[in-house]
């Protein structure tokens, strides 16, 4: 489970509050300006920002029992794109810019996922004073099966919070091998999902 408290300014800087996030912890416990070459893509992405994080608080770090909880302020200048009289951001900054795993349009060799996996997360953003949605719409959801699902949802609060919840659910009982010849489907599918983490919302000024 991922959770971030995001604070958007007008002056286009997110500011991730907190976040329990398993490809994150190791960006933010050495703040090393370069990511190992083995470094998971989205571990990498938050290595490239990791220089601005501050306030880091790793618990659980010697505790086999719990998850490795990290907490940290990271400033994140650009995470939004000013067009006009409005401010485009991605709902996702956990999967901001995460290609998909499936690049070639061909395979010979069946296509086989070690385990299967759940991913659940939840970013809250909290949005500036006097700018409100524009015509926001949610990635929704995106069935995939007996393997499993995708779902995006996004809600606002009275409070002005914009609430981004992402949940993808793969290799339900045990469908994990895959030949050659449904590839092409496999590849739609994370293709797909790659579509939807990429999903941006506008904001306008309220009048």
């Amino acid at each position: 489970m991922r959770r971030g408290v995001c604070a958007l300014a007008a002056a286009v800087v997110l500011v991730p509050g907190a976040a329990r996030a398993q490809d994150a912890e190791c960006a933010v416990v050495e703040c090393a300006r370069a990511a190992p070459a083995d470094a998971a893509p989205a571990a990498r992405k938050l290595w490239e920002l990791a220089s601005a994080a501050h306030a880091i608080k790793i618990e659980f770090a010697d505790d086999p029992t719990h998850p490795l909880h990290a907490t940290y302020h990271l400033d994140a200048p650009r995470y939004a794109q000013v067009t006009g009289k409005r401010l485009l951001f991605q709902t996702s900054p956990f999967h901001r810019s995460i290609a998909s795993p499936f690049s070639s349009s061909e395979r010979r060799a069946a296509v086989e996922f070690p385990y299967a996996w759940k991913e659940s997360d939840q970013v809250i953003f909290k949005l500036p004073a006097h700018w409100a949605l524009d015509n926001s719409d949610s990635p929704g959801r995106l069935e995939l099966g007996q393997p499993g699902y995708y779902e995006g949802a996004l809600s606002i609060t009275k409070n002005n919070e914009l609430i981004s919840k992402r949940e993808l659910v793969f290799g339900r009982e045990g469908n994990l091998y895959y030949q050659p010849n449904v590839y092409p489907q496999i590849k739609k599918v994370f293709d797909q999902i790659q579509l939807r983490d990429q999903h941006s919302i506008a904001l306008k000024e309220a009048n």
